[in-house]
């Protein structure tokens, strides 16, 4: 009886070991995917990750993505396939890690012209990566600056992901 009683004291307090992980597991989820877009705090945070890393910021501008509502495919048989369906299944198959992301989410396209040094640049990619927030690289088109051989002017675009407020 008394070790019955002590395995279940161990148990409860395994339990709530791994309750305490799942919500903190919760709380950087919810700072990756909020319940809104938080489009002004990201652009905050792009800002001061740029004025940390001596990178000048020449345009910022955002475009609200909404979800992708995907339509179930119905079976076929072989001979019911055509080679625009093949075609259709092959683009289907060249899709990025953003747009699978965007059947599930809402996105903010976020798309910023800067110049920078290469290691400012770096670094401010690297802080990207760093983001609570989730963000997945899109493009990136590098320039020497034609008026100073030591600069680089960079065009970046991103998308960061919220969960639409599904409460009524």
């Amino acid at each position: 009886m008394v070790t019955a009683l002590a395995n279940k004291k161990i148990f409860v307090k395994e339990a709530e070991a791994q309750f305490a992980t799942i919500e903190q597991d919760i709380t950087r989820l919810e700072q990756a995917v909020p319940d809104d877009s938080q489009t002004g705090i990201l652009v905050s945070e792009i800002e001061a990750l740029a004025q940390s890393n001596g990178v000048t910021i020449h345009s910022l501008s955002t475009e609200n993505r909404p979800k992708v509502t995907v339509k179930k495919k119905t079976t076929t048989t072989d001979s019911d396939t055509t080679d625009s369906d093949t075609e259709k299944a092959k683009a289907a198959a060249k899709n990025t890690f953003a747009d699978s992301l965007l059947t599930k989410y809402n996105g903010i396209i976020v798309s910023i012209k800067i110049r920078s040094t290469y290691d400012s640049l770096r670094q401010f990619m690297s802080g990207l990566k760093e983001f609570d927030r989730l963000v997945v690289l899109s493009s990136i088109a590098v320039n020497v600056s034609q008026e100073d051989p030591n600069q680089l002017e960079s065009s970046i675009t991103f998308y960061a992901f919220w969960q639409a407020n599904t409460k009524s």
